[in-house]
């Protein structure tokens, strides 16, 4: 998909037309599919696929771990508390930063796509002066 070519009626909206290797490939093959749809425009873009996006949660995490604590010891001795109070902003930016590395490793290791993607390069061929 990344770097492939397609087309669109129009420049907003969704762009679901076939991919072509080519910029030039996607014009004629643009410019065929819009004159059977009787289009006055043909907008040709280049597809960039958009990385999997990373939201790591860490204060649900944390959140969590206090729970798991609080079920150990019936929540009676205020050891999730203390938890709490225990932990420094640096130690929960920490954790975030090496929770959304080890993500990133997960995704391309799996070689995980996202499925959305942006276009970019994007012309405008106006088939009413094409005639």
């Amino acid at each position: 998909m990344e770097n492939q070519w397609t087309f669109n009626s129009q420049e907003e909206g969704m762009w679901g037309y076939d991919e072509f290797s080519t910029k030039k490939e996607a014009i004629k093959a643009g410019i065929e599919y819009a004159k059977d749809e009787k289009w006055g425009n043909l907008y040709v873009g280049q597809i960039k696929q958009e990385p999997v996006p990373c939201c790591i949660d860490i204060d649900g995490i944390i959140e969590s771990v206090g729970e798991s604590i609080d079920e150990i010891d019936s929540g009676d001795s205020g050891y999730s508390e203390n938890f709490f109070n225990s932990l420094t902003n640096e130690q929960e930016i920490d954790l975030e930063l090496m929770l959304e590395e080890t993500f990133n490793k997960w995704v391309e290791k799996h070689n995980i796509k996202s499925q959305a993607f942006t276009i970019k390069n994007v012309t405008k061929i106006n088939l009413l002066e094409e005639k």
